[in-house]
């Protein structure tokens, strides 16, 4: 299916500038599925798939080349909280609101895999390589299992007094986690030696690697940290959001995307901490999540819309929803996005 419109920074329908086309549906989209809840998370799966985790407690595989939905399992019993792939083994990673994280085999859908040692729901996942995984839970509780035996790796182990809400591999030996109390702990999962990074002053909720040697961390404090991962000290922080920031995204050649309670966009200059363009704020909502599409950056909302940017800041298209926008993934010149009613829709604006 090939779209004929798309919506305008004003929200009317009109053709686009920029090598931008139109939709032919009146949402600008091609609904993929319904799920049965909130969709939570949306991972990439090879170039044509996307893997779905949602509210009902399943995960979904999409086929979005050919706009159908592959299979699901029930993976959890309550809410998914988080989706991972290995496209190597050909395996998905899920975790939930019931403390679990499990395996899943994409070519059979059956579990190969569970892990247990959650009190209260987990929040989110990171692969290490193909033989570990660590889980952050609200319990406070950062894991490190085996995927070979199941079991958890002595030694690896982070306790905070607060929930972890964000957990990331920063290679194959390092696990970054940030928590409610604006703390960040770095784990060699080799050694067991434990790192803590201090300067934020409310909840951190997105880590994102910059480099090989550094982390960003977002907070509710309004302000971007820049750390050397390898002397554990801050480098820089960027300011400009008036508000929570909640979601980052890399795009390469040292430039850094935040979205924030603010209602606004920037892009970041991460070895000068400056803006690199004239911040992006034409959302009428908290920006729930950024990527890069193409050559251009996307955003997307709770005020239920995806918007497209050129790389000065300047809107290039905006495309309309029913819901606020939970989750977002791009794919070969589609967007992908997860709605709170369960709605999975893809859109292909095209590109000259």
């Amino acid at each position: 299916m090939e779209f004929e419109r798309v919506r305008d920074g004003s929200g009317g329908m009109v053709g686009c500038e920029r090598g931008f086309g139109t939709v032919c549906s009146e949402d600008g989209s091609l609904r993929l599925g319904k799920c049965d809840g909130a969709v939570a998370a949306l991972q990439r799966f090879g170039g044509d798939g996307a893997v779905s985790g949602s509210e009902d407690g399943l995960v979904r595989l999409w086929d979005v080349r050919k706009e159908v939905e592959v299979g699901s399992v029930d993976a959890h019993d309550g809410p998914v909280t988080d989706v991972r792939v290995c496209e190597l083994e050909g395996l998905v990673y899920s975790s939930g609101d019931d403390g679990y994280v499990k395996v899943w085999d994409v070519r059979t859908g059956r579990c190969v895999r569970e892990f247990h040692g959650h009190n209260d729901p987990c929040s989110q996942i990171a692969l290490l390589g193909n033989d570990k995984v660590a889980s952050a839970g609200v319990d406070g509780a950062v894991w490190v299992w085996s995927t070979a035996t199941g079991e958890r790796i002595a030694g690896c182990q982070v306790d905070y007094a607060w929930p972890v809400w964000c957990i990331k591999a920063f290679d194959a030996h390092h696990v970054i986690s940030g928590a409610h109390d604006g703390v960040i702990r770095v784990l060699d999962v080799q050694s067991g030696q434990m790192s803590v990074l201090r300067g934020h002053a409310g909840t951190v909720w997105e880590l994102e690697a910059v480099s090989d040697k550094a982390i960003a961390s977002a907070s509710a404090d309004g302000t971007i940290r820049i750390w050397n991962v390898e002397t554990m000290e801050e480098v820089r922080v960027l300011r400009g959001h008036s508000a929570s920031v909640e979601a980052l995204s890399y795009i390469g050649n040292g430039r850094l995307l935040s979205g924030s309670f603010d209602r606004s966009v920037r892009l970041w200059n991460v070895d000068t901490g400056e803006p690199t363009c004239q911040s992006m704020e034409r959302h009428r909502g908290y920006v729930r999540c950024v990527a890069p599409y193409s050559d251009y950056v996307l955003s997307a909302s709770n005020d239920a819309t995806l918007r497209i940017w050129n790389k000065t800041g300047t809107l290039v298209a905006t495309l309309e929803t029913s819901h606020p926008i939970e989750a977002v993934v791009t794919l070969k010149g589609t967007i992908v996005s997860g709605e709170s009613n369960g709605i999975i829709r893809c859109w292909r604006p095209p590109m000259s």
